[in-house]
This record gives C-alpha cells, structure tokens and sequence, in this order.
C-alpha cells in the first residue's frame, strides 16, 4: 500500500473537492471486521458530516456462520473465502447526482471503495450455487445507530480460556449504547423481538439478498447489476 503522502484519493463526482479515504487512512485490525467498520463510520462522520445520514453498516450473514464471499485478500484466486460473518459499510449519493453507490470493505481484493454494482457481483458471484445453510442475508444499520450503540467485548475472539484467536486491536474495546455487549444482536440471521420499536431500530433492518441489491442497486437480479458496469457484458 502507498504511505499516506503518496496515497491517492477518489473524488466524487459531484463534489471534485471531496476526498474518499484510503485502506490506509483508516484505522483495521484483521478478524475485527465490525470494529473496522465502526471506525470507518467515526472518521466519516468526522470528514463528511453532512453525508453521514448516508452511511450504513452492512453485516452478512449465513444461519450456519459459514458465509461465502469471494475476491477476499486472504482467499485464493477464484475461491471463496468463508467467514462467520463480514462487516462492510456502504455510502449512498446526494440526491439528484450520478455518483455511484460505493462499498467500503476493507477485507477485499476490489477496489476501495467500489461501486455497489462491481462488488456485489464478484463477490456474491451469481453463478455460486449454495445451500439454504450458505444463504445470505443482510443486516444494514444507519451509521448513527451504529456508532452510538454499538458495543463488543470481543468475547466472540477468544477461546474457552479466554484467550484471544487473533491479535486483538490497540484500540479500546467499543462501548455504546446501556454499556452491555450487544454484538450477538447484530449478527442474528433471524428479526430479534425487542421491547420496543427504539429497541429494535437500533439493529437496522434485515434483508434478503434480491432485497438488499434492490435497495443500494436498484434491481433484485446480479445479471442486471452486471450489466450496469460490465461493458462486455452480453
């Protein structure tokens, strides 16, 4: 990666004065993908407030934690990567412009950040057939409820001694919202019943796979999606 004097910047199109961050502007510890998001919420929060209100927090999810993605740094060239779950954010446009939809997955061998379109069609690959345990779904949090309610205690990294799997990041562990580890909430493949709507608001909206790519991009069917930014595509 280039040091940060030499790292290059995209710039949105309809604002050619602002700057999308680096990999390396932003804070990442491997395996720790929810608090890299997290921090990237922070800093964009920071950079571009009057954009937050368009960032999301985006978990994927499989009932078997066995979640398949490809075109990971850490896969093989063309294989799969499973993780038990991935954590990735996602920027919409300002209305009216023709920015793209723009993925921030800090995890993967696309470009960062990538336009939804591009990502979602190699890395969910349209042609991988899987089972109902390797289906999909899409947790997606607005970046406000995330920074302030987010809160881990990493016990999912460590072992039944309490040590860590992976090297745990320098930063301190993320406590928002009442103070109690609530991670498992995030990742429930299910809608969790909460005592209230504000409760439940807090964990986003679950989607299915066709309903999350109608939602960022505007059609339900990966083909059509590639057809949006592949101009060999037939």
């Amino acid at each position: 990666m280039p040091k940060d004097s030499e790292a290059k910047h995209h710039r949105s199109g309809s604002d050619p004065d602002k700057q999308h961050p680096t990999p390396d502007d932003l804070a990442y510890t491997a395996s720790f993908c929810e608090e890299n998001v997290w921090h990237q919420c922070q800093k964009w929060k920071e950079d571009h407030p009057e954009d937050f209100d368009r960032k999301y927090a985006v978990f994927v999810l499989t009932s078997s934690e066995r979640t398949p993605m490809f075109n990971q740094k850490l896969c093989k060239e063309s294989k799969a990567m499973f993780w038990t779950h991935h954590v990735l954010s996602v920027t919409c446009p300002e209305e009216g412009t023709d920015d793209p939809v723009l993925v921030w997955d800090q995890d993967t061998a696309l470009d960062f950040p990538c336009p939804f379109p591009k990502y979602c069609v190699e890395t969910f690959k349209p042609t991988f057939n899987h089972d109902e345990a390797l289906r999909r779904r899409y947790r997606v949090v607005p970046g406000q409820d995330y920074l302030d309610h987010f809160h881990s205690d990493r016990r999912h990294m460590k072992d039944d001694g309490g040590e860590y799997l992976s090297d745990p990041p320098e930063w301190e562990e993320i406590r928002g919202g009442n103070g109690e580890h609530n991670l498992h909430n995030y990742l429930s493949y299910e809608e969790v019943e909460h005592e209230n709507e504000e409760e439940a608001k807090k964990y986003g909206k679950l989607f299915e796979e066709p309903e999350f790519f109608e939602r960022f991009g505007g059609t339900k069917d990966l083909v059509e999606l590639e057809a949006t930014y592949n101009p060999n595509f037939k």
